[in-house]
């Protein structure tokens, strides 16, 4: 099955939008999801997320808050609790 990668802004609980690819195969049914959060560049995650998904899962790359294409600003650690439940929650 051919990788699909979408982007896709997910928002937050305070308006922030978090930028998110999502890796999946072409057949589009439901599967585990592996979530990687990342200050270092989301779309550096290309291998990986196509290993996951050949493997049978969908996988998420997102940017934290204040990096890459993600609005907000980064206040390393500070936001990562809740941005992470947030994204799950959305998941």
């Amino acid at each position: 099955a051919e990788v699909r990668v979408e982007t896709v802004m997910v928002p937050l609980r305070d308006g922030i939008k978090l930028a998110t690819d999502i890796y999946r195969d072409d057949v589009g049914k439901p599967a585990p999801v592996v979530l990687m959060r990342t200050p270092y560049d989301r779309t550096k995650q290309k291998g990986t997320g196509e290993r996951w998904t050949k493997a049978g899962y969908i996988f998420v790359a997102q940017d934290c808050r204040g990096t890459r294409a993600s609005e907000g600003v980064l206040a390393p650690y500070n936001n990562e609790g809740q941005d992470g439940y947030d994204t799950m929650e959305w998941l």
